[in-house]
């Protein structure tokens, strides 16, 4: 079962980047079972941005409710790491096909 997003979420996920923002030990962020939209990506990609020392991103089970626009920021949020090292996907198929050339090229 996937958690479908609503508009409800939107300030945890706010919690989540500030917490990743402020805090330099954070290395690693796996989202789970959850469908995500651009304004959530969004949120993610500014803390990304402002903490380098990600290394490690997974996203397992996971639904995108925007196919272009969030492909493009998870695009950014992968750019924006210099550090990763690890980089996971395992979202529903619809997504595979279009995300999987862009974490290897």
């Amino acid at each position: 079962m996937i958690l479908r997003y609503d508009d409800a979420l939107l300030p945890h996920f706010i919690e989540l980047a500030d917490a990743i923002r402020i805090n330099p030990i954070i290395v690693s962020l796996h989202l789970w079972r959850i469908e995500l939209n651009p304004s959530v990506l969004q949120v993610l990609l500014s803390a990304t941005r402002h903490n380098e020392n990600i290394d490690d991103l997974g996203f397992f089970n996971v639904r995108l409710a925007d196919d272009e626009e969030c492909l493009s920021l998870l695009y950014d949020i992968v750019s924006t790491l210099p550090s990763l090292r690890s980089l996971a996907w395992n979202g529903d198929g619809r997504e595979r096909t279009k995300i999987t050339p862009m974490l290897t090229g």
